[in-house]
């Protein structure tokens, strides 16, 4: 995220919500994780390691259709309850909100 984009949002927080501003506003930037544009134009994720080695966390081609995929495998159908453990870039949650009632 641009540094002109974060400090719109924080200033938006800090006006609608500032107990929550004052918890998130000292966390500093991680200069190990970085978003990317992925090909289809969905938000991405890349993490460099301590020895500088980059990596994808998320699909470089289509995040989206990788979250989808993965619902698939899990038969999410037999279920009506889900517990998410972390969010991410929440790929997957929109995903699983689109395929469950």
């Amino acid at each position: 995220m641009s540094d002109s984009l974060a400090n719109k949002n924080l200033t938006l927080l800090k006006r609608l919500h500032p107990s929550l501003y004052t918890i998130i506003a000292p966390a500093k930037v991680s200069l190990s994780y970085a978003p990317i544009i992925s090909k289809s134009g969905a938000l991405s994720l890349s993490h460099r390691d301590s020895m500088g080695v980059k990596k994808q966390v998320y699909s470089l081609y289509d995040p989206i259709a990788e979250a989808s995929r993965h619902l698939e495998s899990l038969e999410i159908e037999k279920f009506t309850n889900f517990i998410v453990l972390g969010f991410g870039l929440g790929h997957q949650v929109t995903e699983l909100i689109k395929k469950t009632s």
